[in-house]
């Protein structure tokens, strides 16, 4: 009876040894992947609203952005009015521009900035198409400059804003269960096209002359939110 108990306190030590070991071990692993990606967590902000989410890595001046476009899209009885919401087409534009084109608090090339705010039809296209092109030396950049070093937006002024009176025309296929077959099927969006600059915070470690800086964006109003639909950046 004694050796059994014995045997047993064996066991049970054994087991507290591995259960200890794999917590020390997670412990390590958790904060080698917190120095390395950063941390995931929701930003806390005064506003918000459930059209859009704030990016869980925005930094101070893409927080100030969405706590004014929460405000708006608020204040707004009406998402679907044509022509009455050129102010918040332009803070979709804002956010994604302070999203898109700061690099300094992604974690790598796959984290591809200002998502939330394109054109739902578009998302992969355009998330597919940031990867191969302009993030696509974003894991190199972080490795050769530091993440602290590379871009970060702290400016966006809008030039233009225009409300377009034609309607933005997306083709799209629907099954129809009724009919046992595919319809194609057209769906009319009311847009704005903006023309907007930025600027980004100056760097010793990294020349950002050679980055975009002015672009060209269509939103559109997908049955009462606005998207990024187009968008064309000019050097």
């Amino acid at each position: 009876m004694k050796k059994n108990k014995n045997t047993i306190k064996i066991l049970f030590a054994s087991i507290a040894a591995v259960l200890i070991m794999a917590i020390v071990v997670s412990g390590i692993f958790i904060k080698r992947y917190i120095d390395t990606y950063g941390t995931i967590g929701t930003v806390k902000t005064k506003h918000s609203t459930d059209l859009y989410e704030v990016p869980f890595n925005a930094n101070d001046f893409q927080i100030s952005i969405y706590e004014d476009l929460a405000k708006l899209c608020n204040s707004i009885d009406d998402m679907t009015v044509d022509g009455e919401l050129s102010s918040l087409a332009a803070l979709v534009v804002k956010s994604f521009v302070a999203d898109y084109f700061t690099w300094n608090n992604k974690r790598g090339s796959y984290d591809v900035g200002g998502l939330d705010y394109v054109y739902g039809p578009h998302y992969l296209r355009i998330q597919a198409q940031s990867r191969e092109y302009y993030y696509a030396d974003l894991d190199l950049l972080i490795k050769q400059y530091g993440k602290e070093n590379l871009p970060e937006v702290i400016e966006i002024t809008i030039v233009t804003n225009r409300h377009i009176e034609e309607k933005y025309e997306h083709e799209y296929s629907e099954y129809d269960y009724d009919l046992d077959e595919t319809i194609n099927k057209i769906a009319y969006y009311d847009y704005y096209l903006i023309n907007a600059t930025w600027k980004y915070a100056e760097s010793e470690n990294y020349d950002t002359s050679k980055l975009p800086s002015y672009g060209n964006f269509m939103v559109v109003n997908r049955e009462g939110r606005l998207e990024v639909a187009f968008y064309h950046e000019d050097y």
